[in-house]
């Protein structure tokens, strides 16, 4: 089942704030996101930058797409990444403003992001490969066996895991408005391009449980900074976003 967007959605104000993330990349294959409702018979959707989808709308570097995959409603998810890097950071970012567990039981989610062709930071000198996970359970229910992993590719593949920070998690959190959150990090000695950057999180929902500002983030830095850096870029237009469903869930 598709949400296709409507003019109910504010397009003209995501485009905007997705505008400001950058100047647009060259359509980018390699950059994909992957949602999947893990429990029964498990369901699937792979969107793909440049390739159209009633569900997905593409920005510079970004992706936004509203979707029903199996139980789980995502409004709105999008990716940032910004492939080739730069001298001092590449990143790969993913963040829901709300997941709905329509089932009355508990389900899994799995949310994959990954973009190939990053051409820089490489070492020596020695990188932070850092991962950070947070998010708020909104109503009413439980949210737990809650993991992030963050990932660098090294020989440039999709979805790739050759390098691995430190799984945050698991995590759980109780509602209602019940915030989570951890973030780790590892040393990389060694890295070349071309190489990839991969972020997978995966949580149970309990039924009908309401998770919002549900945001991972992948960084390769040149010194051990938190990643706050491209998740300052990703809040822009997830602000946009959060302003207009509290103004819409005020009216009704």
């Amino acid at each position: 089942m598709s949400l296709r967007f409507g003019k109910s959605i504010p397009i003209a104000t995501l485009l905007v704030g997705m505008a400001l993330l950058g100047p647009a990349n060259s359509a980018h294959a390699g950059f994909k996101i992957r949602i999947t409702d893990e429990t029964g018979v498990v369901t699937s959707h792979t969107f793909t930058y440049g390739v159209a989808d009633p569900d997905k709308i593409d920005g510079p570097n970004s992706m936004l797409i509203a979707t029903t995959v199996g139980d789980f409603v995502v409004l709105f998810e999008i990716g940032v990444h910004n492939s080739p890097g730069s001298p001092s950071i590449s990143f790969l970012d993913q963040s829901a403003n709300s997941v709905t567990n329509n089932a009355t039981s508990s389900q899994t989610l799995k949310v994959e992001a990954t973009s190939t062709d990053y051409a820089a930071p490489t070492a020596p000198p020695a990188l932070t490969l850092g991962s950070a996970l947070s998010g708020t359970v909104l109503n009413a229910g439980m949210l737990s066996a809650v993991t992030f992993d963050s990932f660098i590719g090294t020989t440039n593949g999709e979805f790739q895991t050759s390098i691995a920070a430190p799984t945050i998690g698991p995590l759980s959190a109780t509602g209602p408005a019940a915030g989570f959150g951890d973030q780790t990090s590892t040393g990389v000695a060694l890295l070349t391009p071309l190489f990839s950057l991969t972020n997978m999180l995966q949580a149970t929902f309990g039924g009908r449980l309401i998770v919002t500002n549900l945001s991972g983030n992948t960084t390769l830095t040149s010194s051990p900074e938190p990643s706050t850096l491209a998740l300052a870029g990703i809040g822009l237009p997830l602000l946009a976003l959060g302003n207009w469903v509290r103004r819409r869930r005020s009216r009704s």
